[in-house]
């Protein structure tokens, strides 16, 4: 069990991950924010990547050491995190957060006959995938 949160409030998102020391944020850095860097996120690309940070978080192993430095009038302690080795991701399973956190079917972030990731944040080049936000309230007399 781990601690994470992800709100979507209006047009603001934000995703927490608690005691992963940064690791979720390294990993949004590497992979994604390059290409989403000031973009506006469709609602279910917002999910997909609180989805896709969740289950990073998930896998990544840390090992937490605690120095203690003991003087005569003080104690220093210190959190030393590491990543450590722990399960490969499995792109499967990935899928499976990511419909459970943007609401969908696994099918819609997995294509089970040829067992490749799917995702609706980028198009095939690497790209953002651009999606309409359509305001769908009614007008106003």
């Amino acid at each position: 069990m781990f601690g994470a949160v992800a709100v979507q409030l209006g047009a603001i998102g934000i995703i927490s991950i608690f005691d992963d020391f940064g690791e979720a944020e390294a990993y949004y850095r590497q992979c994604f924010e390059s290409v989403l860097k000031g973009r506006s996120l469709h609602p279910v690309q917002f999910w997909e990547l609180a989805g896709r940070i969740f289950y990073h978080a998930y896998v990544t192993p840390l090992e937490v050491s605690t120095p203690i430095i003991e003087g005569p009038h003080d104690v220093m302690m210190n959190l030393a995190p590491r990543p450590t080795k722990g399960p490969q991701a499995d792109e499967a399973e990935e899928a499976f957060w990511v419909a459970q956190v943007a609401g969908g079917e696994p099918e819609m972030f997995w294509n089970p006959q040829t067992r490749a990731s799917r995702t609706v944040l980028l198009r095939p080049d690497g790209s953002f995938n651009e999606m309409p936000l359509e305001d769908v309230s009614p007008a106003e007399d």
